[in-house]
């Protein structure tokens, strides 16, 4: 039995439609949302604390967080109307902040700017920014920020923004199309 906080699941059987082999659709609770992947077929209960021991989390925000969020708002306050950017790429145009091994900014940037986006000033485009794949994260607020974005000139394809067409690359970039090559 687990005796510390523990992420327990359930399996069920299912049958791939080829026939290829048995998997179970496992779900459980992570962090109040439920969580569900393809696995082997079993049930089993993981020490939360056992998962931080072999996975660690050395950073659970930025060393001088109040710097660090408001590098993320004045970056996002730039991006353009009818263009967005990534939780990642807003990440990437700041510096890592002093102290933090640029291995690990890789790691847990985007989760910073996201923890930023959610304690933003009013002033802040907050919709302007979305997950690397072009959606919107699932979360309180989601509805209005597709909303906004739409409003703004935005078209979603499958859920999607494309971000070939709608993405902002940073202060000095030019988004014109410049004119193809001749020869």
């Amino acid at each position: 039995m687990c005796e510390a906080r523990c992420f327990k699941v359930k399996a069920t059987r299912q049958r791939l439609p080829d026939a290829r082999a048995r998997v179970g659709r496992v779900t459980g609770m992570v962090g109040g949302e439920e969580t569900a992947v393809t696995a082997p077929k079993r049930v089993f209960t993981v020490p939360i604390a056992a998962l931080r021991e072999r996975y660690p989390m050395p950073y659970q925000s930025p060393p001088d967080q109040q710097t660090y969020y408001e590098q993320v708002w004045t970056l996002v306050r730039q991006v353009p109307h009818g263009k967005v950017v990534t939780y990642g790429q807003i990440a990437h145009m700041i510096p890592p902040p002093t102290g933090v091994a640029p291995e690990d900014y890789n790691v847990y940037g985007a989760r910073w700017v996201g923890s930023a986006m959610a304690a933003s000033p009013d002033d802040v485009p907050w919709q302007r920014v979305i997950n690397s794949q072009g959606g919107i994260s699932k979360r309180p607020g989601a509805q209005k920020q597709r909303q906004l974005l739409e409003e703004e000139g935005i078209l979603f394809t499958k859920d999607r923004v494309n971000l070939k067409v709608y993405q902002w690359h940073g202060p000095g970039h030019t988004d014109e199309p410049r004119q193809a090559r001749l020869f």
